[in-house]
């Protein structure tokens, strides 16, 4: 199952983030501050915490078409994360670009 994994560029143990029990999907973004990663995985937007592998999900899990896609996109302050949803109008499927606020 993927998951999240990191290493230090001057050598070391590889130490696993993540624990989830469903994989990660698509890219992934690490906050400005360097203490969060950002995520799609189990039909919603997840961070983690990288120094206490505390993963938490921003948003409903939504198993249908509309579920989050691609990556999920912090702001430059850190405070917002940007993410993309399929959504359907008048029968015609869009892509739209949501955000969300993290909560501190």
């Amino acid at each position: 199952m993927v998951q999240i994994y990191g290493i230090s560029p001057n050598g070391g143990p590889i130490t696993q983030i993540s624990f989830n029990q469903f994989p990660v999907v698509g890219p992934l973004n690490i906050s400005p501050d360097d203490k969060y990663i950002a995520y799609i995985a189990d039909h919603s937007v997840f961070i983690t915490d990288i120094q206490t592998h505390k993963s938490e999900r921003l948003t409903p899990r939504d198993d249908t078409k509309t579920s989050p896609f691609g990556a999920a996109i912090w702001s430059n302050d850190g405070k917002s994360i940007a993410f993309n949803r399929k959504t359907e109008q008048e029968g015609k499927q869009n892509i739209q670009i949501f955000l969300l606020t993290k909560n501190e």
